[in-house]
């Protein structure tokens, strides 16, 4: 996956996820998981939330959380203390979606791609979408398909003319870039995360030094 976002943000997103979690697949309503919600402390309090993986059969949920940490609100999570959260299933209403995609990922967040999607050919527009509202989808210009990701799918990169293309507008820093990166080759100071007419942010930076790095 693939975060890119402004510095300013009052919350954080957190990536819950249940392996081997038998009740939940078993009890499910749903099986894409739309009847999955999460609450803070007082079993009331929605969070926004995104399912990213969940396969019934193996067990498994992968979710994003969005939780606050501004003071004040209902509740914050902190490493000093122990927070407890609630996922509810089970409800047989059909059509259900407890998924709120745009909204876990707050205005801070310029763009959001997960890169499990997955389409024959290059040259497709809009494959990878943006799950915030700012709709910079991206186009399918990667060669591989059906691979596998940190959390379910993703995308293989073959160093040479494979990429992403994004026509989003120049951001204003300060900002983050964060990615799942899996490096199968020696990289060189041409192996580029990111690239546009005014920056490039690179895997190996600079005569094999193994560190990011910008330009």
């Amino acid at each position: 996956y693939v975060f890119f976002f402004n510095d300013t943000a009052t919350t954080e997103i957190y990536t819950l996820s249940l392996h081997d979690a038998l009740p939940i697949s078993l009890n499910v309503a749903q099986s894409n998981g739309g009847d999955i919600l999460f609450t803070g402390p007082d079993g009331t309090t929605k969070l926004d939330h995104e399912i990213e993986l969940f396969t019934p059969a193996n067990a498994d949920l992968s979710a994003w959380v969005e939780i606050t940490k501004t003071t004040g609100d209902a509740f914050e999570l902190l490493n000093s203390v122990d927070t407890v959260l609630y996922i509810y299933y089970g409800n047989t209403a059909g059509g259900l979606d407890e998924q709120n995609v745009a909204g876990t990922w707050n205005a801070n967040y310029v763009a959001v791609w997960h890169l499990g999607e997955d389409q024959a050919g290059t040259g497709n527009l809009n494959v990878y979408i943006d799950s915030t509202s700012n709709n910079n989808d991206g186009d399918d210009e990667i060669s591989a398909t059906d691979q596998t990701g940190k959390i379910g799918a993703g995308q293989d990169f073959d160093g040479n003319d494979d990429r992403i293309s994004i026509a989003a507008t120049d951001i204003v820093a300060p900002w983050t870039a964060e990615f799942w990166v899996n490096r199968q080759d020696s990289a060189n100071a041409a192996t580029v995360l990111m690239n546009s007419s005014n920056f490039s942010l690179k895997l190996e930076q600079y005569n094999n030094t193994n560190n990011v790095g910008y330009t």
